[in-house]
């Protein structure tokens, strides 16, 4: 009889562990444990930029209604940056994004599917006449970038997680790491 008293106890404490399970298991999916962001706004030519705390990027031209170009509704925008990382005397907008997946809706043909878990990714830009258009977009960063900043010289300056200062340029396709020690070819 007692352990039949024992049982009705766990099981009642048994469906609220599940529900509370669940619940945590829904917030992750939804994003509600990344890094929050922090309000931020700028300038890129004749575009006014405004980021959201809660990770919405939007770029409009003032006195006209509607975004020229904004964030997609997946994503969640840590950070933005402004400046010539490809040195061609014109500014590029470059997002630090959280958004699920390694990849694209393309991916490397050895790769059978792509991962559903956030990751953090740099997407870069370019305003096309009076359009914005994509130039570069990463796949999922390793390492992840805790603050980042361009230099004079119009390199990305990137702090990781966990302290290590590096230094990053336009590479002839991507962003390339300059200050990584040079392997020896034997």
């Amino acid at each position: 009889m007692r352990e039949h008293r024992k049982i009705r106890r766990f099981v009642p404490a048994l469906y609220w562990l599940a529900v509370c399970v669940l619940c945590l298991a829904l917030l992750w999916y939804r994003g509600a444990f990344l890094a929050p962001g922090q309000a931020k706004s700028g300038q890129w030519g004749t575009l006014e930029l405004t980021l959201s705390p809660a990770g919405r990027f939007i770029a409009a031209v003032p006195g006209q209604q509607g975004a020229a170009f904004a964030s997609e509704p997946g994503w969640r925008v840590q950070d933005f940056l402004v400046g010539d990382l490809d040195q061609d005397a014109e500014a590029e907008l470059l997002l630090l994004v959280w958004r699920r997946g390694h990849y694209g809706p393309s991916h490397p043909f050895w790769v059978s599917r792509n991962d559903y878990a956030y990751s953090q990714h740099i997407f870069i830009y370019k305003q096309e006449q009076g359009t914005v258009q994509p130039v570069w977009m990463s796949s999922s960063l390793n390492p992840r970038v805790r603050s980042w900043s361009m230099t004079g010289e119009g390199n990305l300056q990137i702090l990781t997680p966990a302290g290590e200062d590096t230094l990053w340029g336009w590479g002839s396709w991507g962003i390339e790491r300059l200050d990584a020690p040079l392997l020896p070819l034997v």
